[in-house]
């Protein structure tokens, strides 16, 4: 059975005893819900909403405290509001480097963009539901900070192609997830063979590597990550307009 990409049952699908090695938490950037796969790679739920937030590698899976010192005194750890003890219950991932596809309240691909060591570096892609590209906000970004407004001599042969037969296909076909009319349009313009595409194996480990033990971050590790979530530090034009809702940030630090 196929789901439709807007479906709310997101989290459902992806915590599911069909991947029992799955590890569900969140990161630091928002209050989306995500699920991490043996593979590497995640998905990112949409907080209140249930619709795919993003497609996207994370780091090793760490528990916080609900508080930590600071010049000798016991202060607590910031958090989304709207979680609570949760927040701090589950593991926290940080985001690895890699491509990563994010999308809209309705499921429907809006970026897709590089990040290494925690920010926005290399080429980032913003479209339209429709599958149309917004060049006025996609560019070359270092780390975080546009540099170069988008061109089309930009874009590297067979880069778009490479994301849909890489990510996007193959892990909406281990989640039986339906592609958006973005992702239809794409598949098309850039001749992806949707059909030839194999769904991804969730549940397999990268060569050499096993299941991740959780961490826990030591209550006097002090001091804060440079670009937690709730002080965001990049934010990619009108981020309001991308998700039709409050501002996603885009500062993707380790902590």
């Amino acid at each position: 059975m196929e789901h439709s990409y807007r479906s709310r049952d997101i989290l459902r699908l992806a915590d599911s005893e069909r991947f029992p090695q799955r590890v569900r938490g969140f990161t630091r950037l928002d209050s989306n819900a995500v699920v991490k796969f043996p593979c590497g790679f995640a998905v990112a739920v949409h907080h209140g909403r249930g619709t795919l937030a993003a497609l996207w590698p994370l780091g090793r899976p760490k528990r916080l405290p609900a508080k930590m010192e600071h010049q000798g005194k016991l202060v607590p750890v910031q958090a989304p509001p709207e979680l609570g003890e949760e927040f701090f219950q589950r593991p926290n991932f940080s985001v690895a480097d890699g491509v990563h596809v994010r999308y809209g309240l309705e499921g429907d691909l809006r970026w897709i963009v590089n990040v290494r060591q925690g920010a926005l570096n290399g080429l980032c892609l913003r479209f339209e539901p429709e599958g149309l590209l917004r060049p006025q906000d996609s560019g070359i970004f270092k780390e975080g900070v546009l540099t170069e407004r988008w061109q089309e001599s930009l874009l590297p042969d067979g880069f778009i192609g490479y994301v849909l037969s890489e990510i996007v296909l193959p892990m909406k076909k281990a989640l039986q997830l339906a592609l958006s009319p973005c992702e239809q349009r794409l598949c098309y313009e850039h001749h992806v063979d949707v059909d030839a595409v194999r769904p991804k194996e969730l549940n397999q480990y990268p060569p050499g590597q096993g299941a991740e033990t959780l961490e826990e971050v030591d209550v006097a590790a002090g001091g804060r990550s440079p670009r937690e979530w709730w002080r965001p530090q990049v934010k990619i034009v009108d981020p309001s307009k991308v998700y039709e809702a409050g501002p996603l940030a885009l500062g993707l630090g380790d902590f």
